[in-house]
């Protein structure tokens, strides 16, 4: 649509497939994708997505707490390295996301299984909990794929 006098778009207006430039952690993303659901933004979780070690323990994220974070994780730019072993320094030096803790949120299966297929995309993150949440036999197969690549990339030990 092209903007006209009767009709201009508000400040954080976007496409849907496209954040603005200046959206690099997700926040945008992530309100939209709150909204979409019906649930409230949690201030925290926005906060969360700048930080280096995203430890979100405890807050009950359940399916579409999930969902609103899996959409920001995948479109935040500060998730973005094309390999390992030259990310690693990269990410401690620019505060991109390396660990990712979402222990005891009431996470079902469907929700975990999108968190760690955009894990999974993200060389540079080392750590990931998921512990305390409702892991079933799809994010476990993911899980052990995602260990399985890292173990071959020497990240795993």
């Amino acid at each position: 649509m092209v903007p006209t006098a009767h009709h201009q778009p508000h400040a954080g207006h976007f496409a849907d497939d496209e954040p603005p430039e200046e959206d690099q952690f997700g926040r945008m993303v992530y309100l939209r994708k709150c909204s979409e659901l019906g649930i409230s933004p949690v201030s925290q979780i926005m906060k969360f997505l700048e930080m280096r070690d995203m430890h979100i323990h405890h807050y009950g994220l359940g399916l579409k707490g999930t969902l609103a974070l899996a959409s920001a994780m995948e479109h935040c730019t500060s998730f973005v390295i094309s390999n390992y072993r030259t990310s690693r320094a990269y990410a401690q030096a620019n505060s991109v996301i390396t660990s990712v803790r979402l222990t005891n949120n009431n996470i079902p299966d469907e929700g975990l299984l999108q968190i760690v297929k955009i894990v999974s995309s993200k060389p540079h993150i080392v750590e990931l909990d998921l512990s305390g949440n409702k892991i079933g036999s799809s994010t476990c197969k993911a899980l052990a794929e995602w260990l399985g690549k890292r173990w071959v990339e020497g990240v795993v030990t």
